[in-house]
């Protein structure tokens, strides 16, 4: 229990720097289809080391599947989330963001018919509050995209209020980004090794990210 406390602790640090990054890129006005091409072609070659070094490939229709369903459905959150830290901060966007844990813990008693204790409650009342929080007339606000200094790095914006469309999008991501998590669940459950899962993620994940970088030119 420890170990899997730490590793959750872990992976919340490297989120949070994921979304520094990808904050970062989009001051820099880097198209998200071309962001998003070039992070699935790392994302595919980590994968595929990962897989050679832990024994190589587990090959099965489980997952194959929960693999593709979860790159399909990860890049679809990630390019929404990305979309949306152009037009707003990079704490408020990540904070919403990382409430994906609520859809998560929902779908998870819909689908895994796991129960809700005490604390997953507390954390989705939390969770709903500091929503509406964020809803509040002023306080959803975010800067324009300004122009861009020497480096790259804007250098100035207009602080405005977030639209009902912007917001909308972030919660899908949300949304999406939850239903991964219990996709991974799921995965798991069902006998899927992990290196060979993320290898059929990335994989779906670099057909979804090049087929978009490229239609758009």
């Amino acid at each position: 229990m420890a170990q899997s406390l730490l590793l959750a602790l872990a992976a919340a640090v490297l989120f949070g720097c994921s979304d520094f990054v990808y904050k970062l890129s989009q001051l820099q006005r880097i198209p998200p289809p071309t962001f998003m091409m070039t992070q699935a072609s790392l994302f595919l070659l980590c994968a595929l080391s990962l897989m050679l070094v832990s024994g190589g490939p587990e090959f099965g229709s489980v997952v194959l599947g929960y693999g593709v369903m979860a790159g399909i459905i990860g890049y679809s959150a990630l390019i929404l989330f990305l979309r949306t830290l152009r037009v707003m901060e990079a704490g408020t966007a990540s904070t919403i963001f990382r409430l994906s844990f609520v859809p998560a813990a929902l779908l998870a008693l819909l689908w895994l018919s796991e129960p809700l204790g005490t604390g997953e409650i507390l954390g989705i009342v939390t969770a709903g509050l500091a929503i509406a929080m964020f809803s509040l007339p002023g306080a959803v606000a975010a800067r324009a995209a300004a122009p861009l200094g020497a480096a790259g790095i804007a250098t100035a914006g207009s602080p405005y209020r977030l639209s009902l469309a912007g917001l909308m999008m972030l919660a899908l991501a949300t949304l999406l980004w939850g239903t991964v998590a219990v996709v991974y669940k799921k995965a798991g459950l069902t006998g899927a090794t992990a290196p060979t899962f993320l290898v059929f993620q990335a994989m779906a994940f670099n057909a979804c990210a090049h087929t978009v970088a490229l239609s758009r030119g």
